[in-house]
Parts: structure tokens; sequence; C-alpha cells
């Protein structure tokens, strides 16, 4: 599963608020100037109408200003995406809470009139993300080297871990320090269970009495509590919970 579309998953939970209704006049309008700027080439002017960080899926970095997204332009939005613009009508934009998406939720503004998700996935940048997961496979410990998708790769004070989907699901794989990625795994998890809580994902992986949960946490009711998260227990007793770095 990619992870820009988890932004899709993610809103699973709340689907039946998508607006059958006619979109607001001005957000008709704002949508039709980005998809007119795309079709264009009007790079400049549309790098003032992003909401940075544009996720990428990993390996592939995410665009997090104006100067790398003219740069990775040309990839994001290739001559098969302009063409499918061009069959782009004000009443292909739907809703799902204050955002508005096209062709099934690849490109995404929210009400600011900003792109928020850009969901779509040209040649050139799946044939970039097959170059850099080669490169990172030669950097890992050989048993853990195969993965469909690697959902996140992150480090803590303690530990760095990273989760992946495979073919024998969900595998979270963790090192203690000093340990290199290139050594072998203190644990290495397969199994996890992939939960949704509104906006906030969870995955949960068991060992005995053992359980790491890995939480990636976009709506909290708690101040600052947001990001990745990696709570580890025992025997349903928390032992350590831990913020986390994730990094491409």
């Amino acid at each position: 599963m990619k992870t820009n579309l988890l932004f899709l998953l993610l809103c699973l939970p709340i689907i039946s608020q998508i607006s059958a209704q006619t979109p607001d006049p001005a957000i008709e309008k704002q949508f039709s100037r980005i998809v007119n700027l795309i079709k264009q080439d009007k790079v400049k002017k549309l790098s003032g109408l992003i909401a940075f960080p544009i996720k990428r899926d990993n390996p592939v970095p995410d665009i997090e200003n104006k100067q790398e997204f003219i740069k990775y332009y040309p990839i994001l939005f290739d001559q098969d995406f302009k063409q499918k613009l061009d069959t782009f009508k004000v009443s292909d934009i739907f809703r799902i809470g204050d955002n508005y998406g096209i062709f099934h939720g690849e490109l995404w503004m929210n009400a600011e009139g900003k792109i928020i998700t850009v969901n779509y996935q040209s040649k050139s940048e799946l044939s970039l993300a097959a170059k850099l997961t080669a490169e990172e496979r030669s950097t890992l410990y050989p048993s853990i080297r195969q993965w469909t998708q690697n959902k996140y790769k992150c480090l803590t004070d303690k530990y760095m871990f990273r989760v992946d989907d495979t073919e024998k699901g969900y595998r979270l794989a963790l090192w203690y320090y000093p340990s290199k990625w290139m050594d072998k795994p203190s644990l290495i998890m397969y199994n996890g269970m992939l939960e949704f809580s509104g906006k906030n994902a969870e995955y949960t992986f068991h060992a005995g009495s053992w359980t790491y949960l890995v939480e990636d946490i976009r709506i909290s009711s708690e101040d600052g509590l947001f990001g990745v998260l990696m709570t580890i227990s025992k025997n349903g007793l928390e032992k350590r919970t831990s913020q986390c770095k994730c990094i491409k």
C-alpha cells in the first residue's frame, strides 16, 4: 500500500462526510486555477500555492519547500498527469471534511486553496523509488532486505526501528544503539496489526508478553502529542514511550 494513499485510508472513517453539494464557487475557481497552472507549467506561481511538506512514498524524500518543489516538479507532474487534467471539470471536485480532491484523490487542496497532498505517482517517480529502494536494501542486514513498502524508518534516543509491509504482513525490525542498520536487528517481528482511529494509524506487534505499538498521530486531544510514537509494554504495563524522528 502506498504511503501517500495513507491520507485516503485515514479519511475512510469520515467518508460519510463527503459533500454531495456543489463546491463553493471560490473553491471551484481556486482548483481550476491550480489545474491550469499545472497544465501551463507555471511552476513558480504554483510553488506559492503549496502547504509544505508534500509527502512522497518512502524512500523518496518529501518536498519541503518552494525550491525543492520547483526542482522536483517535472517528476511530480508528468505529461500523463497533464493529459488527465485536460478532462478536469469542476463537477469532479469532491469534499472530505475541510479538504477537496479530484481524480479519486490523486490531488488534494485545503479550504485555504493550497495543495496539501499529491497521491499521483509518475513513471519517473516510480523509477526513482525503485532505484533508492535498491540502494537502501544494500545497507540493511540480509534477512530484512525484502519488503513491499517501507512505512516508517525512525530514530529514538535509545533505539532505531523500521516498519515494512512485506509478503508476510507488517514487519517491525528494531536495533538498540550503538547498532547500525547493517547489523543484525535486536528484534524482528511479523504479523503486525494495522488499525485506524480517526486520522491516526496504529501498528501493533506482539512477542510473548511484550507489545510494541507504533502510533502515527495526526489528531490529538493532548497538546504537542503529534507525530510518530513507539510504546513498549509488558503484560499490558507500559515500560517506555518514545517520540520518534522519522527519516528516509
